[in-house]
């Protein structure tokens, strides 16, 4: 596990280069997609070939090795190593987005079987592990899709399947959960990287990195509350203490499992730093509480007292026929807000 700021602690036994299963797949079929015989060639009336099976295409994937060493994230190389990554895994880009990512036969070759789809999948985390390291967080996140894209299960798929293999579909998507939530983390989608981590924690409620980086997910979703008070918007203060809460129990729960993590460590320390700001907060808000309530109740009297005086020959008026106007004279604007 590592600190906030650096590069994701990805899943337990992540492959730094393909293996050699995984391109002899990709290599077992010749580039066409199979071989021409001579009948063939000679014969300009044969029938068209059949359509390719659901969630094959007509061409293997491309099989991709991460340049070793990898450049430095920001450099030259860096961005042509990007390039080629993203090409490699088939992704929609911005300046690109032909690419449908919900057409899985637009992303692999001919899936039949679960390890089809796990070495496919494997494939995409392979190149979605290296855009990370590059630091092109949002294409890596693209990439992790393209690998649940794959991972799809039909509900009745999922009925027959047994479950040994049930159990293989649901251990190899926790680890991608907890990739995809870090790199969403890192390119701004906070909302979404909570969900990936709480999924991670659903299929392994042990994970400390899960842990981890929920809490830290939490953590920066309350000082990013704490920060519209200075910038003067509306904020969520009971919103900003539960994710404080959340925050607690979570890093706490990871300090207990890896006490010697410093990363883990300097999080609850920015936690309680963030606490400290919150109760201070607060403690201003309920002021502000106290002293719009005394001018409430200030300028309620002050209307009575003014419409009892009032009335013909000095004739007191009673209570009940003050107007509202006379008994909202003096009252501060409400605040607006929005529910």
């Amino acid at each position: 596990m590592a600190d906030a700021g650096d590069p994701p602690p990805l899943e337990e036994g992540a492959a730094a280069s393909p293996t050699a299963s995984d391109a002899d797949d990709a290599l077992s079929h010749d580039g066409d997609g199979g071989s021409t015989s001579s009948a063939d060639a000679g014969d300009t009336t044969r029938a068209m070939p059949p359509p390719p099976s659901a969630g094959a295409t007509t061409q293997p994937p491309r099989v991709y090795t991460p340049p070793e060493p990898l450049p430095a994230a920001g450099s030259e190389a860096a961005a042509a190593a990007i390039a080629d990554a993203v090409a490699a895994a088939g992704i929609a880009t911005e300046a690109d987005d032909s690419t449908n990512l919900a057409d899985p036969s637009t992303m692999d070759f001919d899936i039949k079987c679960l390890d089809d789809k796990l070495a496919a999948a494997t494939r995409k985390k392979l190149i979605g592990n290296t855009l990370f390291r590059l630091g092109a967080h949002k294409h890596a996140w693209k990439t992790y899709d393209s690998a649940f894209v794959l991972l799809y299960t039909a509900k009745e798929e999922w009925e027959l399947m047994c479950t040994a293999d049930r159990e293989r579909l649901t251990a190899f998507k926790g680890p991608l959960h907890l990739n995809r939530g870090i790199a969403r983390l890192k390119a701004g989608d906070v909302k979404n990287a909570h969900w990936d981590f709480s999924e991670a924690l659903r299929i392994d409620g042990t994970s400390v990195k899960a842990k981890y980086w929920r809490g830290v997910v939490r953590l920066r979703t309350m000082q990013a509350g704490m920060a519209k008070e200075a910038a003067g918007e509306w904020w969520d203060m009971d919103k900003a203490a539960e994710d404080e809460r959340g925050a607690f129990d979570d890093l706490k729960a990871a300090c207990v499992a890896s006490p010697a993590d410093r990363g883990v460590r300097a999080a609850l320390d920015e936690l309680r730093t963030a606490g400290r700001e919150l109760r201070a907060l607060e403690a201003t808000a309920a002021r502000a509480r106290r002293r719009m309530y005394a001018r409430f109740v200030a300028g309620l009297d002050a209307a009575n007292r003014e419409a009892a005086t009032e009335g013909e020959e000095g004739t007191a008026v009673p209570a009940s026929t003050v107007s509202d106007a006379a008994l909202l004279k003096g009252m501060p604007p409400l605040e607006r807000v929005r529910v």
